[in-house]
């Protein structure tokens, strides 16, 4: 009996996998059961019905009245909506709020203000960001903190799930909406884009859902939603995390079954079909894969064998690193170096935890970029002097201007932050000009011996980290072409010949933008004086889609040259511009369900 997972997280599936494969070669009478809020998704219809005749039964809905259901106007964003009805209720009970964001207001008739920037909305609530990794400690964070009078305010992810009642004090609020941000496999630029995106009836049933889910009076539960938010939905389906940010893990974690397994010939076939009538996502993923070194053709039936040299460490670190094939190849890569391996854990603890979002750049450094070239300057040197002081690095101090994840890491691993009190959520260095998220280094620090003791077990030196030893320039190579392998298909060119820095995404030759941290952290001109060239190659991790409709990178990591040349003819190959190429890249297409416009014109 599996609980089903809406999105069709990797785990998920895995599951499903070892399950159905056991079911199907038992000699013992079995039975596969999937419990879910939604009907049978008909990917897992299909699996089931190439076994046997699957049967689907449709439990009625717990009533549940007395609950207040609240429409929010469409001259209101919902944080206003909230900001008004929290006021009507009675200030001497506790109030709790769980909100999903509304990612997109540009379609409001007129929004009034930006009640979050308030002393009042300061004053109402104490504001807690849950993220998919620490959602299942929602009821420690809903305890009042006596420190802060206001209510406690949860803002949930879109993929919120949990598995027992909620105990929630005094007055409960669910504030819903009807767009979110997902990770998706973007037909625009082929790559995994943040973008945001309507939500499906599935996921505004889970919202709405989450009232059966409070152990409190329903008198005193209170739900915000705009008019017709389950009858009048967008035409869209929700996104399986399979076929989006978790397809390349997912397809390498299924490597590990047996590939005369029906399961995994019946699945791929089935997700092929799903995605690839069309876009060609299952196929251009599978490819990608082979050409990058991380698999090969397994047999002629389209399968793959994962090429590693040590696939237990892949698979195990597949799961640690919520099946991001990316960060767990990167480790995967042998090294003889137990040096070199720290500081690829380093670097992979980071990613694993919160990384762009780790060191970013403050509202007052972001108001200079923007006011004069005098501001800009003042931004830039202040910063760039930061990054060379002994307190505001650690083991990559003569790298940390090449790219952000090396700025991240050498600010991560700082001792400036052995004096920060406990409990502090951020912090400003650099005369206030960064801002460092507290609880993503600690998150970064506990994956860093995750990692670490997940590597020894398995026979792999990693050296003591300390900051005592600096990077050498052999191993930063090394360490660039690991991360070149890893993200071979996420490159970004800068330009240079325009005397602009101008990017494109290598794959699809889509014209990028780039983050405020991309632009200060970055020294593009070291960048342009070591490559010696008008052009340089990076690598990128993230990538949004702004609300303007174009695309930008948010981290960018520069490959030098001799790591570059290396590989560039076999990563070429995939482009889609050269008459060898593997194959022709689809043309770009709009996604369904995006609500901010996209240029589809490279």
């Amino acid at each position: 009996m599996i609980d089903a997972d809406p999105d069709y997280s990797a785990d998920f599936a895995i599951a499903l996998a070892a399950i159905t494969t056991y079911s199907a070669v038992s000699s013992t009478h079995m039975r596969v059961v999937t419990l879910s809020g939604d009907r049978l998704h008909e990917i897992t219809r299909d699996l089931f019905g190439h076994f046997s005749t699957p049967r689907e039964f449709i439990i009625p809905d717990e009533s549940r009245d007395g609950f207040t259901a609240v429409e929010i106007p469409e001259e209101q964003t919902t944080s206003e909506a909230l900001f008004e009805f929290a006021n009507t209720l009675d200030a001497s009970f506790p109030q709790t709020c769980l909100r999903y964001t509304e990612d997109d207001t540009s379609w409001l008739i007129n929004p009034s203000m930006d009640c979050e920037r308030s002393e009042e909305w300061v004053r109402q609530w104490n504001e807690t960001i849950l993220t998919p990794s620490d959602q299942h400690l929602i009821q420690d964070f809903i305890k009042p903190q006596p420190i802060h009078p206001g209510g406690m305010l949860l803002t949930v992810p879109p993929s919120f799930r949990y598995a027992t009642k909620i105990s929630c004090p005094g007055q409960v609020i669910v504030v819903t909406s009807n767009t979110c941000c997902r990770k998706i496999f973007d037909l625009v630029t082929r790559q995994i884009v943040d973008v945001t995106l309507r939500t499906s009836l599935s996921e505004r049933n889970s919202q709405a859902n989450l009232v059966h889910r409070i152990a409190a009076p329903a008198q005193n539960i209170h739900i915000l939603m705009r008019p017709d938010y389950l009858t009048k939905c967008p035409p869209t389906t929700r996104r399986m995390r399979i076929l989006n940010d978790q397809l390349g893990g997912f397809l390498t974690g299924l490597t590990q079954f047996d590939h005369r397994s029906q399961y995994m010939s019946v699945l791929l076939w089935l997700l092929t079909g799903y995605m690839d009538n069309h876009h060609m996502v299952v196929t251009d993923m599978m490819n990608r894969l082979v050409s990058q070194q991380l698999c090969d053709w397994a047999s002629s039936d389209s399968q793959l064998s994962l090429k590693v040299e040590n696939p237990k460490v892949y698979y195990t670190l597949l799961d640690e690193v919520d099946y991001n094939h990316h960060i767990a190849y990167f480790l995967s890569i042998p090294s003889d170096d137990s040096w070199i391996n720290m500081i690829k854990v380093k670097i992979a603890s980071a990613l694993a935890s919160g990384y762009p979002d780790t060191v970013l750049l403050s509202g007052a450094a972001r108001l200079g970029l923007a006011h004069s070239r005098e501001s800009l300057t003042d931004v830039t040197e202040t910063i760039a002097a930061f990054l060379q002081q002994d307190s505001a690095n650690g083991v990559v101090t003569k790298f940390n201007h090449y790219g952000t994840v090396w700025a991240s890491v050498s600010v991560i691993d700082a001792p400036i932050h052995q004096f920060v009190p406990a409990g502090i959520k951020t912090i400003h260095v650099a005369n206030g000009y960064i801002l460092v998220n507290m609880t993503h280094r600690t998150e970064a620090e506990n994956s860093f011996r995750t990692l670490r003791s997940l590597l020894v077990d398995n026979s792999i030196t990693v050296g003591d980290p300390t900051p005592l030893r600096i990077l050498k320039k052999p191993e930063y190579l090394v360490i660039c072409e690991h991360l070149l392998l890893a993200f071979a298909h996420q490159v970004a060119v800068v330009d240079f010949s325009t005397g602009d820095t101008v990017f494109h995404d290598h794959l699809s030759g889509v014209k990028l933008d780039f983050s405020p941290e991309v632009k200060v952290l970055v020294s593009f001109a070291a960048v342009k004086k070591h490559t010696g060239a008008d052009r340089a190659f990076g690598v990128y991790t993230s990538l949004v889609r702004m609300r303007d409709g174009r695309t930008a990178v948010r981290d960018w990591n520069w490959i030098p040259p001799q790591v570059w040349n290396k590989w560039s003819d076999k990563l070429e190959l995939y482009t889609g511009r050269k008459p060898n190429d593997l194959w022709p890249l689809p043309p770009p297409r709009y996604n369904e369900g995006e609500t901010i416009g996209v240029k589809l014109k490279k």
